[in-house]
């Protein structure tokens, strides 16, 4: 995890790489987070993902804090 403050306003920025490892991999279609609930002052979160056949990338934000594939 990393953590890193900026100059420029009050910006912040965190990094953190899950890895998970699943035993049926086609039964996991779906990803969600109750971060925004968590943190309420966070604005974004940039997801990529990586599987063995598949690579993509999008933003969460609280209206939309979930993703599917």
């Amino acid at each position: 995890m990393m953590w890193s403050e900026h100059d420029q306003g009050n910006h912040n920025t965190l990094s953190v790489n899950y890895q998970f490892v699943c035993q049926t991999p086609q039964a996991f279609t779906e990803l969600k987070t109750d971060w925004f609930s968590l943190f309420p002052n966070t604005e974004a979160i940039k997801i990529q993902a990586v599987t063995d056949d598949k690579v993509w990338v999008d933003t969460l934000i609280r209206a939309k804090s979930h993703i599917q594939w």
